[in-house]
Protein backbone atom coordinates (compact mmCIF):
# COMPACT_ATOMS: atom_id res chain seq x y z
CA UNK A 1 0.00 0.00 0.00
CA UNK A 2 1.27 3.21 -0.50
CA UNK A 3 0.50 6.42 1.15
CA UNK A 4 0.87 9.74 1.47
CA UNK A 5 3.18 11.63 4.12
CA UNK A 6 0.24 13.42 5.64
CA UNK A 7 -1.91 10.47 5.50
CA UNK A 8 0.67 8.50 7.24
CA UNK A 9 1.47 11.40 10.07
CA UNK A 10 -2.36 11.82 10.72
CA UNK A 11 -2.48 7.53 10.86
CA UNK A 12 0.23 7.64 12.96
CA UNK A 13 -0.84 10.30 15.54
CA UNK A 14 -4.19 8.45 15.73
CA UNK A 15 -3.12 5.27 16.74
CA UNK A 16 0.16 6.29 19.04
CA UNK A 17 -2.28 8.39 20.78
CA UNK A 18 -5.36 6.11 20.78
CA UNK A 19 -2.87 3.80 22.14
CA UNK A 20 -1.63 6.24 24.85
CA UNK A 21 1.77 5.74 23.02
CA UNK A 22 2.83 9.36 23.11
CA UNK A 23 1.12 12.63 24.59
CA UNK A 24 -0.76 14.73 22.31
CA UNK A 25 1.44 17.70 22.35
CA UNK A 26 4.10 15.07 20.72
CA UNK A 27 4.82 16.15 17.24
CA UNK A 28 4.61 13.68 14.40
CA UNK A 29 7.29 13.80 12.19
CA UNK A 30 8.09 10.84 9.76
CA UNK A 31 10.04 12.63 7.18
CA UNK A 32 13.29 10.62 6.65
CA UNK A 33 14.67 6.88 7.34
CA UNK A 34 17.75 6.75 8.99
CA UNK A 35 20.09 3.68 8.23
CA UNK A 36 23.63 5.16 9.08
CA UNK A 37 24.74 7.15 11.93
CA UNK A 38 26.86 9.91 12.48
CA UNK A 39 30.21 9.57 10.74
CA UNK A 40 29.15 6.47 8.61
CA UNK A 41 26.97 8.44 7.28
CA UNK A 42 28.62 11.71 6.19
CA UNK A 43 31.67 8.95 4.64
CA UNK A 44 28.80 7.34 3.04
CA UNK A 45 26.59 9.90 1.41
CA UNK A 46 29.44 11.91 0.38
CA UNK A 47 31.32 8.72 -1.57
CA UNK A 48 27.27 8.35 -2.92
CA UNK A 49 26.04 11.75 -3.50
CA UNK A 50 23.74 9.86 -6.08
CA UNK A 51 21.43 7.81 -3.80
CA UNK A 52 20.56 10.63 -1.22
CA UNK A 53 16.68 11.64 -1.72
CA UNK A 54 15.92 8.05 -4.00
CA UNK A 55 12.38 6.59 -2.78
CA UNK A 56 12.33 3.29 -1.76
CA UNK A 57 9.29 0.67 -1.00
CA UNK A 58 9.85 -0.15 2.63
CA UNK A 59 8.30 -2.58 5.26
CA UNK A 60 7.52 -1.79 8.97
CA UNK A 61 9.32 -4.07 11.06
CA UNK A 62 8.30 -3.28 14.83
CA UNK A 63 7.62 0.25 16.94
CA UNK A 64 9.70 1.32 20.12
CA UNK A 65 8.26 4.15 22.25
CA UNK A 66 10.10 5.70 25.49
CA UNK A 67 9.20 9.14 27.28
CA UNK A 68 11.31 11.13 24.71
CA UNK A 69 10.46 9.34 21.07
CA UNK A 70 8.80 6.98 19.04
CA UNK A 71 10.64 5.28 16.08
CA UNK A 72 9.43 2.30 13.63
CA UNK A 73 12.39 -0.22 12.82
CA UNK A 74 12.20 -0.52 9.32
CA UNK A 75 13.50 -3.32 6.82
CA UNK A 76 15.49 -2.13 3.79
CA UNK A 77 14.44 -3.43 0.21
CA UNK A 78 17.57 -5.67 -1.64
CA UNK A 79 17.65 -3.15 -4.59
CA UNK A 80 20.03 -0.96 -1.89
CA UNK A 81 24.09 -0.22 -2.91
CA UNK A 82 25.78 -3.62 -1.87
CA UNK A 83 28.02 -1.11 0.56
CA UNK A 84 25.13 -0.04 1.80
CA UNK A 85 23.53 -2.86 2.62
CA UNK A 86 26.84 -4.26 4.40
CA UNK A 87 27.45 -1.07 6.52
CA UNK A 88 23.49 -1.84 7.64
CA UNK A 89 24.10 -5.15 8.59
CA UNK A 90 24.91 -4.02 12.62
CA UNK A 91 22.57 -0.78 12.54
CA UNK A 92 18.44 -0.54 13.15
CA UNK A 93 17.08 1.49 9.92
CA UNK A 94 14.23 3.45 11.71
CA UNK A 95 11.84 6.08 11.13
CA UNK A 96 11.77 8.68 14.25
CA UNK A 97 7.85 8.71 14.05
CA UNK A 98 7.35 11.15 16.99
CA UNK A 99 9.00 13.26 19.36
Amino acid sequence: MRIKLNELKKIIREELTAGARIAPDWKVIAHHVTVLFGKDAKVWATNNPQELGKEYTINVAGLACDEQACAVEVEIPLELPQDLQDALSQKIPHITVAV
